[in-house]
């Protein structure tokens, strides 16, 4: 057995003793925010989508004294401005492609239409007057414009290189797409003729993917592998998070419950290409996977001073969203714990050599037995030394 695996079972088999303290599966990085480590002005920093090479994007306040929001990228370790200079009072970032394309919005003071922004390789270009909520690797995009004149309904849009077609909706007033994969199918919600709202998918044709046998919904986010996820409302009106399978053609195989953590409600906000899928229930962040609901809470170390709220995003292995960190709304990056990475902060340094040295003896299952072989020794320190990163 090596390492790794001796580590994880250890962890899952410690998960399932509540007498026991909890013990990291996953490494958590505080992304920071545009206002500096002490920047307290809500909502702080969110991370909303993150690359398969680990990149993440979101917003952040920029400072206490306005509460301006800026667009940021996280990569090499450091949260960046990602829209410097742009003329605009507010920026998001909603969503980055594993090629590194990422879109966003802006708005001004005075626009009653926001615009979206799409950078390639750092350099903003706008798209036009719609929102861009999420973003493929060859630039298209999904979201939604506001209908004149009043604004106070919105039209699910894609922008497939060539201006916006508007996605339609069950013939309704208003409809919003939130997510497209690789083949440019697009999903979302759209209201019926009664204005019950109904998740999508798109594909050239406008299909109502069902719900839990309630009566609305929305799909948030697709996977090339047909995976699609997001929320709808049971027989009983509860709103759980749910997965549905597609065929090539676009017809649901199968939808699922994906179940709550408590207080009677669920919502997915992304699916990986293997049908993992994160999102939020009874205000904690989630991880589903092979039919099992997990408190990403329980995944990470509880000296690291977490609390965390959504996930936004998953991508391999990395993990997104938004919570609180030691007192502050903050943006965070999950991945799984390296074994040398003792207290799973994502980085392997002095704190994890103390942990190891102050553990020495039998510690069978420890995370300081970074070698499983059930004594913390001069061997477990080699190792920590050996996986230094900071």
């Amino acid at each position: 057995m090596n390492s790794t695996t001796c580590v994880i079972g250890s962890l899952l088999s410690v998960m399932t003793m509540t007498a026991m303290a909890n013990e990291p599966r996953y490494a958590i990085i505080d992304l920071g925010s545009l206002g500096g480590d002490a920047l307290s002005t809500a909502p702080g920093s969110i991370a909303t989508s993150v690359s398969s090479s680990g990149m993440a994007v979101g917003t952040s306040v920029t400072g206490d004294t306005d509460g301006t929001l800026g667009a940021f990228i996280w990569m090499k370790n450091a949260m960046q401005l990602l829209a410097p200079g742009l003329p605009a009072n507010l920026v998001r970032a909603s969503a980055i492609s594993d090629s590194g394309i990422i879109i966003g919005v802006a708005y001004d003071l005075g626009d009653t239409e926001p615009s979206a922004i799409q950078w390639t390789n750092g350099t903003p270009v706008t798209l036009g007057l719609f929102e861009g909520v999420d973003v493929n690797d060859v630039g298209h995009v999904a979201g939604r414009r506001m209908i004149p004149p009043m604004q106070a309904q919105t039209m699910a849009v894609a922008h497939l290189g060539a201006g916006l077609i508007d996605l339609g909706t069950f013939g309704g007033s208003s409809s919003g797409a939130y997510g497209i994969d690789g083949l440019d199918r697009i999903v979302g919600s759209a209201d019926n003729t009664v204005g019950i709202r109904r998740p999508f998918l798109w594909n050239g044709t406008l299909h109502d993917l069902g719900t839990l046998g309630g009566a609305g919904g929305e799909a948030m986010k697709i996977a090339t592998t047909g995976w699609i996820v997001g929320w709808s409302r049971r027989s009983d009106g509860a709103p759980h998070a749910t997965r549905w399978q597609i065929d090539a053609g676009g017809a649901v195989l199968q939808t699922i419950d994906l179940g709550e953590l408590g207080g009677g409600f669920s919502y997915a906000y992304d699916v990986a290409a293997d049908g993992r899928c994160v999102g939020t229930s009874d205000s904690r962040a989630f991880l589903w996977a092979d039919g099992v609901m997990t408190d990403l809470n329980d995944l990470v170390s509880d000296e690291l001073g977490w609390s965390l709220y959504t996930a936004n995003a998953i991508n391999g292995e990395y993990i997104v969203g938004h919570g609180r960190h030691l007192g502050l709304l903050r943006a965070y990056l999950m991945r799984p714990a390296a074994p040398a990475d003792v207290n799973g902060n994502g980085f392997v340094n002095i704190d994890d050599l103390l942990d190891v040295i102050q553990a020495f003896g039998p510690c069978a299952g420890c995370p300081e037995d970074v070698n499983c072989n059930g004594t913390v020794n001069i061997d477990d320190l080699v190792a920590v030394l050996n996986a230094w990163t900071n």
